[in-house]
């Protein structure tokens, strides 16, 4: 993104902040970024265009800062999932991009609706792994129900939380909806109504993104389990999210590396042999 684009993306946001998306005017944005209607032409088709490049610079944003609290986390899955989840709606809450994209959608532009769904799913998506690495193991049946249950539940408080007398901390929401969905838990492994067959999130997956969804996931299992050569391990798969060529330019090495991982970590950890098929 060149300087010319993100003055355009800063000064829109902005304007959609404080005047809301339907009354900000492009000559409005034009004027704001101190750019020529022609330069803003020559970036974004439209307004929702923009828009647009605004939430996906947004969401690859937050998505570097869950993969990053996800590596340094040293507490339970459970905790994290707590965490992750309040950086992700004390973010969105600050930018208003939820609100933003619902109030561009009602404008009725059959793309912006298509893509506020997209943004649905993919909340749902990444949600969906923290929930399942957190209660998987435990009620593998109920992951699905669970994200669906905690996800409307945060929803709908959030918004309740804006018309109370005394609203509560954005901290206490997401702790007593994480509490919820535990409390409900084993009623939902006992009789979930849909599964995660009638929604393949994997499918909407990257390649690089389950890579990146396994390797920090064995990285959280390394530094909560005594592991003979544990730095070396993390290291590797550091080296390998880094250097995702890797397989091609040295695939000694990252025959080397797997060979290691799975005489080390087989079968305390059943999933390394996944991991290792994701390698490449």
């Amino acid at each position: 993104m060149n300087e010319k684009q993100f003055a355009m993306q800063k000064a829109a946001h902005r304007l959609f902040k404080e005047k809301s998306y339907v009354e900000t005017s492009i000559a409005d944005i034009v004027k704001e970024s101190n750019v020529s209607r022609g330069t803003f032409y020559n970036y974004f088709a439209s307004k929702a265009a923009l828009l647009v490049e605004i939430t996906r610079s947004f969401q690859e944003h937050l998505k570097e800062e869950r993969t990053l609290l996800t590596v340094q986390h040293r507490g339970t899955d459970e905790e994290l999932l707590r965490e992750i989840i309040y950086l992700c709606r004390e973010k969105e809450q600050n930018s208003r991009i939820n609100q933003i994209v619902a109030e561009a959608a009602g404008e009725k532009d059959i793309d912006l609706v298509r893509y506020a769904e997209d943004l649905r799913i993919n909340r749902m998506q990444w949600l969906h792994v923290y929930v399942k690495r957190a209660f998987g193991s435990t009620y593998p049946h109920a992951t699905l129900a669970a994200t669906q249950f905690v996800e409307s539940t945060l929803n709908y408080h959030i918004s309740f939380n804006r018309i109370v007398n005394k609203p509560r901390t954005l901290r206490e929401i997401v702790d007593y909806c994480v509490d919820l969905m535990i409390f409900a838990l084993p009623k939902l492994e006992e009789k979930p109504l849909f599964s995660t067959d009638d929604f393949l999130f994997d499918d909407q997956m990257t390649c690089k993104e389950r890579f990146t969804e396994a390797a920090d996931q064995l990285i959280q299992w390394l530094l909560t389990h005594e592991v003979d050569n544990t730095m070396l391990f993390k290291e590797y798969i550091e080296l390998l999210l880094s250097h995702r060529e890797l397989p091609l330019t040295n695939p000694a090495l990252t025959a080397h590396i797997k060979k290691q991982l799975v005489e080390a970590l087989n079968p305390d950890y059943p999933a390394i042999h996944n991991f290792v098929k994701l390698i490449g």
